[in-house]
């Protein structure tokens, strides 16, 4: 039972953030019925210059829950010490490894 809810969850997901998928049906019926094509992209309908990109929302929106999740994490000491020197040791060889190329 929990795969058929799972999917309809992944495909929920999908069809929220790019809505183009969903639009191109539509369109295509739209068309069909002799009216004009609804102008869409694959993260939203394109009304006018100041649309609602979707894809931008959704990564706002999963950037917060990150750093949210990352200040929590911080604050009640859930990050050990090590893994703190392992990251910087990361980001300082990243580094290193840009200037020289």
């Amino acid at each position: 039972m929990q795969l058929p809810i799972r999917i309809l969850a992944i495909a929920a997901f999908l069809l929220g953030v790019f809505p183009g998928i969903a639009m191109s049906p539509v369109a295509k019926i739209r068309t069909s019925f002799g009216l004009a094509a609804v102008p869409y992209s694959l993260t939203g309908i394109k009304t006018s210059a100041d649309q609602l990109d979707i894809l931008i929302v959704a990564l706002v929106f999963f950037a917060g829950i990150a750093a949210g999740d990352y200040l929590r994490r911080l604050y009640t000491g859930n990050i050990s010490t090590y893994a703190i020197y392992v990251l910087s040791a990361f980001v300082i060889t990243a580094i290193l490894l840009v200037r020289l190329f």
